[in-house]
């Protein structure tokens, strides 16, 4: 019972100097190989790569183990996968894992763009309204699209890539900026003139932005419709 006991006690004072949050951005893998047994007397020893000690000599490995991990996470600005770090006279082939690792893609959450119901829909106008979230992008150039054709509103996502780029196209595609240049989020309520009467439109909230590799990309609400008044 006392050897299960210090372990635990160990294994705690380990990872109390590496919280994960910490280590986010600078994950590095460390194992540390452990085995110990019990000789004839009823003091535990610990072996570590062929070493045997005592409590009181594993307690000052562990602390002088702490340091040097310590001393590397503020060292490595980056990732150690596979083989780990092979310190003087110690392996650490395999191990626990410090934060989490840093995967392919980026980790930057996408603006949130969300088209709302239009409003004070009259004869040859219409508010057109929506929301737009930049999350951890910034500079959003937030423009509304609206027209006759369906297809052609769901369509401007994927065939164009800023608002410059957006070719209006008669009654099937207009478009309107409100926002040049977002950071953080806010609410667009953006009136339209010069509609036909008692005719289904439809019309998205889009936003233009550099993404983590600066490609300027959009991204578009769904698609929603009115009918404009007949008299």
């Amino acid at each position: 019972m006392k050897k299960i006991l210090f372990l635990g006690v160990a294994a705690a004072a380990v990872f109390a100097f590496f919280p994960a949050g910490q280590a986010e951005a600078n994950s590095t893998y460390y194992y540390v190989p452990t085995t110990y047994q019990y000789q004839n007397t009823n003091t535990p020893t610990y072996t570590y790569g062929g070493n045997q000690m005592n409590e009181e000599q594993l307690i000052a490995f562990l602390k002088q183990l702490i340091v040097q991990l310590q001393a590397q996470i503020e060292a490595r600005r980056g990732y150690t996968y596979g083989a780990g770090y092979y310190g003087p006279g110690y392996n650490y082939g395999y191990g626990y894992v410090i934060g989490e690792p840093r995967g392919d893609s980026s980790s930057d959450d996408e603006p949130e763009v969300e088209t709302d119901s239009a409003d004070n829909i009259e004869k040859y106008e219409a508010e057109l309204r929506g929301s737009v979230d930049m999350n951890d992008f910034e500079d959003g150039e937030v423009f509304f699209v609206y027209g006759e054709d369906e297809d052609t509103i769901y369509d401007v996502e994927d065939d164009f890539d800023s608002y410059n780029d957006v070719d209006e196209d008669g009654d099937d595609l207009q478009k309107v900026r409100v926002d040049s240049s977002l950071d953080g989020d806010d609410d667009y309520e953006e009136t339209v003139y010069n509609l036909d009467a008692d005719t289904d439109y439809y019309f998205s909230i889009c936003v233009g932005y550099e993404d983590e590799d600066n490609d300027e990309v959009l991204a578009c609400g769904e698609v929603e419709d009115f009918t404009t008044d007949d008299n």
